[in-house]
């Protein structure tokens, strides 16, 4: 009841009764129209685009990326942000810019750039689901032929199961596979915060209530966790959301992008591409190398000269 209806216009295909007719007298095929079927994916994990990003960065000189920089403020000015201001191993470091890329969630931009009034009752309104992802490392070469499944039991908490070996063969040494468990929870709730050997015993009995018996293959266990994994859309998000974005849309060198900076839910090949178009605003903006400071909640990127390889 305080869901909008926008999440599921984004996200399931529209029923066509026709099309329905025709799948039922069994005269078309079924098939998934919300996914597509076949996709690039990089060998050794997604991973590998943002260490290239970065080993491209640094490697041409031009630019350097920083690790575990927590953003503290921006500064702005006449000509819009003048710099990032952020703590990086117990000291407080100004970084001057000419232009900014921000894919952070919007309540962080937010007090970031002191919205006052009714921007930032809007911007406290915006909330994210975290997630946490349950590795379970298996000594079996297989565990289905699906590369992710979504589960609809409201008796487990795990949303979507994934075997990473099905999207590339170099995901597991051979003989080996995994499954990596999707666990949508708040962040510090129960599920956010117990340990794995108290979750596994839970997630084991899960898994074979559902068909996977995997028990007795189970090497290992570990979690990774993400705090603002999934943009909640309650009832008014897009007035909230708007209301902020009007407040970064008043500093012509700060560009919003991303699932967590548009507080949209967006799949990954679209926020990249999201990434590839603010390079090229800002590059036809500027014709003399510019200094381009691009950052998410705690990791900032400095790039000088040459942000089309950002």
């Amino acid at each position: 009841s305080q869901l909008s209806s926008d999440w599921a216009a984004q996200r399931i295909s529209l029923l066509n009764l026709g099309d329905v007719a025709l799948r039922l007298a069994g005269l078309r095929q079924s098939e998934t129209r919300t996914y597509a079927r076949r996709y690039l994916y990089p060998r050794h994990g997604i991973g590998q685009i943002f260490t290239r990003i970065a080993e491209a960065v640094g490697g041409s000189g031009s630019g350097e990326v920083r690790l575990g920089a927590e953003v503290i403020a921006l500064e702005v000015g006449k000509k819009g942000v003048e710099a990032v201001v952020y703590r990086q191993d117990g000291r407080e470091v100004r970084q001057p810019a000419s232009a900014v890329v921000c894919t952070a969630p919007l309540p962080f931009l937010a007090r970031w750039l002191g919205v006052r009034g009714q921007a930032a009752r809007a911007a406290a309104m915006l909330h994210h689901r975290a997630v946490r992802f349950f590795n379970i490392l298996l000594d079996q070469p297989d565990v289905g032929e699906a590369t992710w499944l979504y589960v609809a039991d409201p008796s487990t908490p795990i949303a979507r199961i994934q075997e990473p070996r099905r999207r590339s063969p170099s995901m597991a040494p051979p003989g080996k596979t995994s499954l990596m468990l999707e666990i949508p929870c708040d962040h510090g709730d129960e599920l956010w915060s117990a340990e794995d050997a108290n979750l596994a015993d839970r997630l084991l009995a899960d898994l074979e209530r559902l068909g996977l018996p995997i028990g007795r293959n189970v090497k290992s266990f570990f979690s990774t966790r993400v705090t603002h994994g999934y943009p909640v859309y309650h009832l008014g998000y897009r007035a909230d959301t708007n209301a902020v974005l009007a407040e970064a849309a008043r500093h012509p060198n700060l560009v919003v992008a991303g699932r967590q900076g548009l507080h949209r839910y967006l799949f990954m090949d679209t926020a990249m591409c999201m990434g590839l178009e603010a390079a090229r605003q800002l590059m036809r903006r500027e014709t003399a190398p510019t200094r381009i400071v691009a950052f998410d909640r705690q990791n900032v990127l400095t790039e000088t000269a040459a942000l089309t390889a950002v």
